[in-house]
């Protein structure tokens, strides 16, 4: 008994590792170029961790679609409005082709690439490291396109609101920040939380979680497979975020956003009355957060956009 049961969640532990690990890289908006690698429905507020990322389920309870949000912000006077746009740096070809057309809607986008060169990438070639080959390797086993490659960050409403590689690597001294650390902070939380989950979870949801690996497993269609075990993980921002920013912030959040915020602040002084950010979402809590305490916006409205098909 003791041994069917360990061996049990060793495969749910092992398995949450992927998707925290997925969830972790996909997620923290490590979108790094070459040149840093070498040197629709509208909802009500109020807003959570839960307005940025979420799970659509048909009406008999299953997984029918990942979706990322826009949620609109509006300045005291309603003169100018900031829009949060979730970025997932794998996803469907339809998803960044339906986000191209929104783009244009929009006085400027804020965008983010750790770069020392040009920062604007034309193809998945631009991007290169560790990190970006971890996210292709997802793209092709859950059968979605890339990001870099799908964007074009070379519309002219595009604006580079990100580190450089040099910021960027001066902010990690300064913390003592890393990929080290982050990556062990990560797989720490990882352990505690499937510690815990392993004491609670039900009969029937260990069936579930055994019948979605058999299926990974013996049947065909093994990207959707992927999927489902993944996007439940994707959803809940608080597992990226609480262990990378620790108690005081991290270069890979926090700093990054600073550094967003402050072109913000630039294009919304030069007269830009209609202004999107295009960040990962694990990055929107911290925004959304800010724009209401530093700008003192309002969210407005949320538009759901479908990013993986699940069903």
């Amino acid at each position: 008994m003791y041994q069917k049961k360990s061996f049990k969640i060793s495969i749910k532990i092992s398995c949450r590792y992927f998707g925290i690990v997925l969830l972790t890289y996909f997620l923290m908006s490590l979108t790094f170029q070459n040149s840093y690698s070498q040197s629709a429905q509208a909802e009500e507020i109020p807003l959570s961790d839960s307005a940025f990322i979420r799970l659509r389920y048909d009406e008999n309870g299953n997984m029918k679609s990942l979706d990322t949000s826009l949620v609109t912000f509006v300045s005291a006077d309603g003169t100018q409005r900031v829009t949060l746009i979730g970025a997932i740096h794998i996803a469907e070809r339809r998803y960044y082709k339906k986000l191209n057309e929104i783009f244009t809607n929009y006085d400027a986008v804020l965008f983010e690439m750790v770069s020392d060169g040009d920062p604007r990438p034309v193809s998945s070639r631009d991007a290169g490291g560790f990190i970006s080959s971890l996210q292709r390797l997802g793209g092709t086993l859950m059968d979605l396109d890339y990001q870099i490659g799908s964007i074009n960050y070379h519309a002219e409403n595009f604006v580079h609101a990100d580190m450089t590689g040099m910021e960027f690597n001066a902010a990690k001294r300064r913390r003592g920040d890393g990929f080290l650390v982050w990556f062990l902070r990560s797989y720490g939380y990882a352990l505690a939380v499937s510690a815990d989950d392993n004491t609670s979870d039900s009969d029937s949801e260990s069936l579930n979680s055994d019948l979605e690996i058999l299926k990974l497993l013996f049947l065909p269609k093994k990207s959707r497979t992927f999927r489902r075990l993944n996007a439940p993980g994707m959803v809940n921002l608080k597992s990226t975020t609480i262990p990378v920013e620790g108690r005081d912030g991290s270069t890979l959040l926090r700093d990054r956003n600073t550094k967003a915020l402050k072109v913000l602040r630039e294009q919304l002084d030069s007269g830009k009355k209609n202004v999107a950010i295009f960040y990962g979402a694990a990055h929107l809590p911290d925004f959304s957060h800010r724009l209401q305490t530093d700008f003192g916006m309002k969210p407005e409205k949320i538009t759901w956009v479908p990013c993986w098909k699940l069903d």
